[in-house]
């Protein structure tokens, strides 16, 4: 079972912010001689040592894998190793200008990427090959956590996680060649967290970086809400113009009367007012802007005008707008439900304050975005 070292071609970088720490950072794997074995190195400290990749020097294991040397350390290292151990990579030295790799899409697959992209050699010498002569066991039960070990002659991990939650319940995983499976079986697996642990973990100062990420990601939410918001007033408009040309009182159709008509011009001017609003924000985005204020603003405008349509549909159906013959019973619950989604209209109100006073101030995307249309396309 003997098979030469590799290390990479070329340097090749990531940047973004650290999941736990959230400090912004680049991490450059760089090629390495023979025998040199995985290392870590700080670019932001003076003279920082080199901090070998292995058991030694793990210092901490809080929700992440920290190793450190002479008192430099470095947090969150497992992605980045899993990248480069799965490729069979034996030789790199992995730079960091500051204390914690990018957490990226909370994967190691845009590592694997770049590593890939720079192209994997290899190198003269053997590596060094751990045989397992005899069977190896480790049960944690406070976890529930058990680790079997046995000699085969040949390759073969299993995997299997089980959680009393609908979303994850029992799954499983079998690998039987890495060189093949791991760039798409393994490198794509996110680390993720329940919304029961959040709390602890941001009062244990964890998860800074994962916050900062998941707040950005309100941006296409909003958006997607905003737009969606507007179909509802569309909707709303459309059967209320439908129902108001077919229904009559006293003699006349309902949309001759002057308080439908106030209904149903609120409905068209708000449809107009949400289009121009979120195509601003995606317009902003298709051009690489961030666009926070404005996808909040069309989210908290959109949504309340949707509620407001709705409700304005159901008075111009009278009782049948609350029956299932016509669709505003659920346009009603669904636009109630859209004010709530990605942050209350109140959320929003204050993110127009803060810009408004100027206590909020716009920051650098966290990875820069290309225009649209696109090269490819």
């Amino acid at each position: 079972m003997k098979r030469k070292q590799q290390t990479i071609s070329r340097p090749v970088s990531c940047t973004g912010i650290g999941l736990h720490t959230g400090v912004e950072c680049t991490i450059t794997f760089k090629p390495a001689p023979e025998n040199y074995g995985i290392r870590f190195i700080r670019t932001d400290i003076k003279n920082s040592p080199e901090i070998k990749a292995d058991i030694d020097h793990v210092v901490d294991i809080s929700r992440g894998t920290t190793i450190e040397e002479k008192k430099a350390r470095i947090h969150t290292v497992e992605h980045a190793l899993a990248a480069v151990s799965g490729l069979r990579i034996d030789n790199v030295l992995i730079e960091l200008t500051s204390k914690e790799p990018p957490v990226m899409d909370g994967s190691a697959k845009d590592f694997v990427e770049v590593l890939l992209a720079s192209g994997i050699v290899g190198q003269e010498n053997e590596r060094n090959v751990l045989e397992i002569r005899r069977a190896v066991n480790y049960t944690d039960p406070y976890r529930d956590i058990d680790i079997h070990v046995i000699p085969s002659d040949r390759f073969r991990v299993t995997f299997m996680v089980e959680y009393p939650l609908p979303s994850l319940g029992t799954q499983y995983e079998a690998i039987y060649n890495m060189a093949e499976d791991f760039a798409v079986e393994v490198a794509p697996a996110r680390t993720f967290c329940f919304l029961s642990e959040v709390e602890m973990l941001k009062e244990n100062g964890l998860i800074k970086g994962g916050v900062k990420i998941a707040m950005s990601a309100l941006d296409n939410g909003r958006f997607t809400v905003a737009s969606g918001s507007v179909g509802v007033i569309q909707a709303c408009l459309n059967e209320s113009v439908k129902y108001a040309n077919t229904r009559k009182t006293f003699g006349k159709k309902i949309g001759e009367h002057q308080l439908v008509q106030s209904m149903i011009a609120k409905m068209s001017s708000s449809a107009d007012i949400g289009r121009l609003l979120y195509y601003k924000a995606g317009w902003m985005k298709n051009q690489g802007m961030r666009n926070t204020r404005e996808t909040a603003l069309a989210k908290w405008i959109n949504t309340e005008a949707a509620w407001r349509s709705a409700d304005d549909a159901v008075q111009i159906h009278g009782a049948y707008g609350y029956s299932n013959e016509f669709p505003l019973e659920r346009y009603l619950r669904n636009s109630r439900g859209s004010v709530i989604y990605e942050g209350s209209k109140e959320i929003q109100q204050i993110i127009q304050a803060e810009y408004a006073l100027g206590y909020r101030k716009d920051k650098d995307l966290r990875c820069t975005l290309p225009k649209w249309p696109f090269e490819d396309d």
